[in-house]
């Protein structure tokens, strides 16, 4: 399941294509993994984030880039990128809009309740 919910999220919901920057938030975790390693074979420059004890898994499993959210924040350090899958995202979505390239796509999987209503909301103020 994991791994089909990561294959969703990028090739059918996020357009994946050869070359592009992709982001996995939340890499470590089962979809996450599974994404790392899809978005990988579809040809992406992947970057993960995730916590300090997963960073050596994380570039085990082929990400390019690893940030470690307890100490940077990707939606604040000026990169770009054509996909962003947030497995159980927790910034606003105009913090993943920062972090997204013009026409880049934003994919949500798993959130609570008010953060999904909040994404929605947002979602319908942006026109998207």
């Amino acid at each position: 399941m994991a791994a089909l919910t990561a294959l969703q999220g990028l090739r059918d919901k996020g357009q994946i294509q050869p070359g592009q920057k992709v982001l996995i938030q939340g890499a470590s975790g089962g979809v996450g993994t599974f994404a790392v390693q899809i978005a990988k074979s579809f040809g992406a420059e992947v970057t993960a984030v995730c916590s300090t004890r997963n960073v050596d898994m994380a570039r085990s499993i082929g990400a390019d880039q690893v940030i470690d959210y307890t100490q940077e924040d990707f939606t604040r350090n000026g990169q770009r990128y054509n996909l962003i899958l947030a497995v159980n995202g927790y910034h606003p979505i105009f913090a993943y809009r920062r972090a997204l390239r013009p026409k880049g796509v934003y994919v949500m999987v798993g959130a609570s309740k008010a953060h999904l209503y909040r994404a929605l909301l947002q979602a319908m103020l942006l026109g998207q």
